[in-house]
């Protein structure tokens, strides 16, 4: 049988107590129904035992109890305990759930770090391979009159475009997860405009930033020792 434990506060309840164990009742129609009150005279006892819920008296002081639930009500609940009565705290069962978010959300933000910095070396690599094959060509287009911001653009535009198609794959692939999620487990998922534009800004800068240097250096190169590499 469920055992269901009902505390009152200080101040005078007896108009709503009624409706509070209706709704008890309704949801839990076969249980033990255990209220403390503070046997002060404002009916609340009597309105419960009507109700045909098993009344217990505990002292409290005459003032509300604006947090908490006072020395009192864990005395309460000790004889309640006493009495075989499972009592469940919302208040504790949330602050745990809290805390399991909190742990949640640290790492997947270590596992997307660590993602993000070795997506940026990746894009990094291919940048100085490729600084590296078109050595030739960046020494016939500064031979021809081109700038180092000129060379600095070219790659920094091939980092960005590298880093967009691959935010792109990303996004695809993350409402691809969530839609085969909420079909195989019928759990609703939820992706936002926002959140799609933040991954892709986020891409974006990893991958110009990761850019940055390639660039600089094939900038850097001189052109006739450019224009002699094979």
């Amino acid at each position: 049988m469920t055992r269901v434990l009902v505390c009152t506060p200080t101040y005078n309840e007896a108009d709503n107590i009624s409706e509070l164990l209706h709704r008890v009742r309704e949801a839990l129609p076969d249980a033990d129904i255990l209220v403390l009150d503070d046997n002060s005279p404002d009916g609340t006892a009597d309105v419960a035992e009507k109700e045909g819920a098993e009344v217990g008296f505990v002292e409290v002081l005459r003032r509300p109890v604006k947090r908490g639930l006072g020395d009192a009500y864990r005395a309460g609940f000790a004889v309640a305990l006493a009495r075989d009565y499972d009592i469940v705290v919302p208040e504790a069962l949330l602050q745990h759930s809290k805390q399991t978010q909190q742990l949640f959300n640290l790492v997947m933000g270590l596992i997307a770090g660590i993602s993000l910095l070795v997506g940026g070396i990746g894009i990094m690599n291919i940048m100085l391979a490729s600084v590296l094959e078109q050595t030739r060509e960046i020494g016939v287009r500064r031979a021809v009159g081109a700038r180092r911001a000129d060379i600095r653009f070219q790659f920094l535009v091939t980092a960005f475009s590298l880093a967009l198609l691959g935010g792109l794959l990303g996004v695809a692939l993350g409402l691809a997860i969530a839609r085969g999620v909420a079909a195989y487990a019928d759990w609703p998922t939820v992706v936002t405009g926002t959140s799609i534009a933040l991954s892709l800004g986020v891409s974006i800068a990893v991958g110009v930033a990761s850019g940055l240097y390639p660039a600089v250096r094939a900038a850097r190169l001189d052109p006739i020792e450019a224009l002699h590499a094979e």
